[in-house]
Parts: C-alpha cells; sequence; structure tokens
C-alpha cells in the first residue's frame, strides 16, 4: 500500500503474498519455501489475506470523502456539507370517503384498491363510523307519532318539529330540513330526500348529529386517512380509489373525492451525487474535500 500524488495504490491478496514472499527470501532465507501446499505456505497466504482486507478498508474509508464514489451515510454526510440533503421517499396520501353503516368499524391497516391499476391502500388508524363524528349522515323516520316532537341536534344545536295529528314522515323530514336551513350561523346543511334527511358538513371538519326522536341513521359518510401501501409516485385521480378489499359489509361504498398527493421513491445515491456535484458548479465551488 502506497500513498501518493494520485491517491491510495492498494494490493490485492496476491500482490500482498508475493510482496511478503520476496520479503522474506530477500531478508530472511532466500530459499524459503513458500509453497501454499506446506504450512508455512498457508500460513503467508493467511497472513497476506488479512493484510490486503486492511488496505482495501483503508481504500474504502478514503472513498467515503469523495462525492464520486460515497455511498449511502457517508454520501449523506458530504451533502450536508454542501447544503443538501437527501430526498426521503413517500407514499402516495389522502383522504378516501367512505359511505357505511353507523357503527361500522374499520381497523388500522384495512385495503382498499385503485379499480384501474389495483395499486393498495392502507388506512390510517382505527375508525368508528357514527354520525357522532362524520361529515355527512342521513335519516329517516322510523315511525309517525302524533303531538310528538321530532330533534334533530348538529353540533348541540336542536332543531325540533311536532308532529301534528296528521303529519306525514315526509312533512317531518320537510320542516327539519327548513328550520336548519333558517339557521344562518350553521355549519352544515340539510337535504331533504324521499323520507330521509341528509345533514352534511359544509367544510371536512367532523359534526356531531344526534336524535332522541323516532329516527334512525342509515350510512354515515367520514373521510379515512390512507397512505399507499409501497413508496413511489402512485397516481390516484379522484374516485379512482373504490374498491375495498378488506371484507366489510357494512361499507356500502368508497371514494377519493380529491386527487392523492403523490409520494416518491427514496432518491438514489446517483441522484444524490448528481445534485451535489451540479450545487457545486452552481456554486463555483471546487469538489468539498
Amino acid at each position: 500500500m502506497a500513498l501518493t500524488e494520485n491517491g491510495l495504490v492498494i494490493r490485492n491478496t496476491s500482490g500482498v503474498l508475493e510482496d511478503t514472499i520476496t520479503a522474506l527470501q530477500t531478508n530472511v532465507d532466500a530459499a524459503l519455501d513458500a509453497n501454499p501446499d506446506t504450512g508455512f505456505g498457508q500460513v503467508i497466504t493467511v497472513i497476506s489475506e488479512a493484510i490486503a482486507d486492511q488496505e482495501a478498508l483503508s481504500q474504502a474509508v478514503g472513498d467515503m470523502f469523495n462525492p464520486l464514489k460515497a455511498e449511502g451515510k457517508y454520501l449523506d454526510d458530504l451533502a450536508v456539507l454542501a447544503g443538501i440533503r437527501r430526498i426521503a421517499g413517500n407514499n402516495t396520501a389522502g383522504l378516501l370517503r367512505v359511505v357505511a353503516k353507523d357503527g361500522t368499524q374499520i381497523v388500522e391497516g384495512s385495503r382498499f384498491a385503485n379499480a384501474n391499476n389495483q395499486d393498495i391502500y392502507l388506512s390510517v388508524g382505527d375508525y368508528e363510523i357514527s354520525p357522532t363524528s362524520c361529515q355527512e349522515a342521513t335519516y329517516v323516520v322510523t315511525q309517525v307519532i302524533n303531538n310528538d316532537t321530532y330533534t334533530i341536534s348538529v353540533n348541540g344545536s336542536n332543531y325540533s318539529y311536532v308532529a301534528d295529528g296528521t303529519a306525514t314522515a315526509q312533512e317531518v323530514v320537510d320542516n327539519l330540513t327548513s328550520l336548519v336551513g333558517a339557521d344562518l350561523l350553521a355549519t352544515w346543511t340539510a337535504v331533504a330526500g324521499t323520507e330521509t334527511l341528509v345533514i352534511t358538513s359544509d367544510t371536512l371538519d367532523t359534526i356531531n348529529v344526534s336524535t332522541l326522536s323516532a329516527m334512525s341513521a342509515t350510512q354515515v359518510v367520514t373521510y379515512l386517512n390512507i397512505v399507499a401501501e409501497e413508496a413511489g409516485a402512485l397516481v390516484a385521480p379522484s374516485n379512482a380509489i373504490s374498491v375495498v378489499v378488506t371484507p366489510n359489509v357494512n361499507i356500502l361504498s368508497v371514494a377519493n373525492p380529491a386527487t392523492l398527493t403523490t409520494g416518491n421513491l427514496k432518491e438514489t445515491d446517483e441522484e444524490l451525487r448528481a445534485r451535489i456535484l451540479n450545487s457545486q458548479q452552481a456554486r463555483g465551488k471546487a469538489t468539498v474535500q
């Protein structure tokens, strides 16, 4: 091994063995038998391999200070000196709109798929689908009781209608819808369907909906956080994720309301090395010593 103006020059095992035998024959005994079949020859071979490993280690340590040769953590360290950090890998992620029955349980890691390419997305966290924490809830009148008070409560605001002797389920729904619509401070809306009342948050913020009347929730909408199972630039445009892979009979439908944030793979050594060198050129700097 020699340190020259061109850098470190190392030897492989054969080179070390040859130099060792020459040195022994020159300085100890010219007739020294270093045949690899002899015990002495085998000892010299083992020693030569160890010396070659040490020289290779010295070369590797030196290379770790060269951005053209450094790898992994050592290239990361050189990048910091140039004011650069490796771009971390990210998985595509976003929100999934889930329509399910009241009380549905969705455990962390539940799987959903992109119908176009079968990319898999996982739910982040555990969820219990409930009107008390949702973006939308649909109610039906289960029974019309004369002179009974029908009350729907949203985030603590109560809307009540007293049914008269001729009231129908549709009249109950229509009147409750009007009461919600008249609330100018509400951040939610009410829409009347055929004997159904749909309460929807105006934003992605959750709302707490409840009722003590003869009404029940038929379905609830909640947004889940999901993340792609694999890292990389997986593209998921709106409504692409529509397949429920993990069996759950209480889930009625799923869809991503907007394009998910596309991920990326972790920056490779080659890509980081190129950015380091480009950064040095842009700044008019020499190679980092």
